[in-house]
């Protein structure tokens, strides 16, 4: 959320004359989230890749699975297990990785607009 508004109060102190209503603040808001998650991705891939901590982030990815299958309900168990299994494998464990990358890009983007919605609305208060 602080992105958001700090993106509108950027915005304001370079266009000072600038009246921002909701949706252009939300609209400022999810551009900057989205920016803020891909500054984010490119630094954490470059973490990955330079440090060679791609095998340990796996295997520290597959002790959490584990840890939920144990803490999952004893009748669920099963299912979760072999759900776990298939996210195992390379290509489930990329398709578990995207999911993943697209639900933390979707909360970036939509705190980030509301962000971006409350800075345009304190800022339109205060400047009138």
């Amino acid at each position: 959320m602080g992105g958001g508004t700090l993106a509108i109060y950027a915005y304001r102190k370079r266009v000072p004359g600038a009246i921002l209503n909701l949706g252009a603040g939300a609209l400022l808001g999810a551009v900057s989230g989205l920016f803020g998650f891909l500054v984010l991705s490119v630094l954490a891939l470059l973490k990955l890749v330079l440090l060679h901590k791609g095998e340990e982030f796996r295997q520290t990815i597959f002790a959490a699975l584990d840890k939920g299958v144990q803490n999952s309900d004893p009748q669920l168990q099963p299912q979760v297990l072999a759900m776990v299994q298939n996210f195992k494998t390379p290509e489930g464990f990329v398709i578990m990785t995207a999911i993943v990358l697209v639900a933390i890009c979707l909360l970036f983007v939509f705190f980030s607009i509301l962000g971006g919605a409350i800075g345009a609305n304190i800022t339109r208060r205060n400047h009138k």
